[in-house]
C-alpha cells in the first residue's frame, strides 16, 4: 500500500489544484468556461477528500493542500472557511506561513519602491534572509491586497502554538506586514 500512496496522493493533489485553478483563474475564456460549466460545478476538492478517505490515505493532507491552493489563488475568504475542516492546524499554519512570506517577498522585492526598500532595511536580518529565500512565483495570484496578507498572518498566529519554532518568525511577519500596510 505504501507504494500506491505516493501516486494516489499526487493524483488527488493535482485534482484539487486543477479544481481551484478552474474556479479562480483570472484569465477565463468565456467559450471554454461555458463548455466546462458542468465539470466546474462538481465539488472536486470534496470528492478528492472522500476518495482519500476510502483509499485509507490521509485526507487531511488533501484538505491542507486545498486551503493552501485557495490562499495561493487569492481566495482568502474561502480559505478561511476551509481551515475549519483541517485537523492538523499546526502543520497548516507552517504551510500558510510560507505562503505569507511569498506574498510579502513579492510585495517587497518586485515592486521595489523607495518606502519598501527602507522597510526592508529596518526588518530583522533573519526575516530578510527568510524573505529572500521565498519564491513568489509559486503564488497563483500575486495581486492580493496587503490587508488580506495581514489578516492571513494573524490567522497563522492563531494556529501556531507559542512554543512552535516558527512563532517568532510569524511575529516578525506581523510587524512587517503591518508596516507595509502603512506605506
Amino acid at each position: 500500500e505504501a507504494v500506491l500512496c505516493l501516486p494516489v496522493f499526487k493524483f488527488l493533489l493535482k485534482v484539487v489544484s486543477a479544481a481551484v485553478q478552474a474556479q479562480h483563474s483570472k484569465d477565463k475564456d468565456p467559450s471554454a468556461e461555458a463548455a466546462n460549466t458542468h465539470w466546474k460545478d462538481l465539488n472536486w476538492p470534496g470528492l478528492a477528500v472522500d476518495l482519500a478517505h476510502h483509499l485509507q490515505v490521509s485526507d487531511d493532507v488533501i484538505r491542507r493542500h486545498y486551503v493552501g491552493e485557495l490562499y495561493s489563488h487569492g481566495a482568502d475568504l474561502l480559505g478561511e472557511e476551509a481551515i475549519f475542516q483541517v485537523q492538523d492546524k499546526e502543520v497548516l499554519a507552517s504551510q500558510l506561513l510560507v505562503l505569507t512570506g511569498q506574498r510579502l517577498a513579492h510585495a517587497l522585492f518586485h515592486t521595489q519602491t523607495k518606502e519598501g526598500m527602507e522597510l526592508l532595511a529596518r526588518l530583522p536580518p533573519t526575516l530578510c534572509t527568510w524573505l529572500k529565500a521565498m519564491n513568489p512565483q509559486d503564488l497563483q495570484n500575486t495581486g492580493v491586497p496587503i490587508a488580506a496578507t495581514a489578516k492571513l498572518v494573524h490567522k497563522v498566529m492563531e494556529l501556531l502554538p507559542e512554543k512552535h519554532g516558527q512563532y517568532s518568525l510569524a511575529l516578525h511577519l506581523i510587524d512587517a506586514v503591518e508596516a507595509m500596510a502603512t506605506l
